[in-house]
């Protein structure tokens, strides 16, 4: 194992849902998501699928998130 793959395999990992948003669209690996009215840039998420994302583009009704693809 390496040293990065140690360190994100200890790393803390009890969160808290703080709020719960509605995808309302899906393109090219980005989501258009309503409802995540206290997100901030570059706060990851993740969907009900277990798919984590991190927001990018914050708007007045909805947030751009992007999709992490692990490989």
């Amino acid at each position: 194992m390496t040293l990065l793959e140690s360190r994100i395999t200890n790393c803390y990992t009890d969160f808290q849902v703080n709020e719960i948003g509605r995808v309302v669209s899906i393109g090219d690996g980005i989501a258009c998501v309503y409802g995540l009215n206290k997100i901030q840039a570059r706060e990851m998420a993740e969907f009900s699928s277990g798919v984590k994302e991190i927001a990018l583009n914050l708007e007045n009704e909805n947030v751009g998130i992007v999709a992490l693809v692990v490989i």
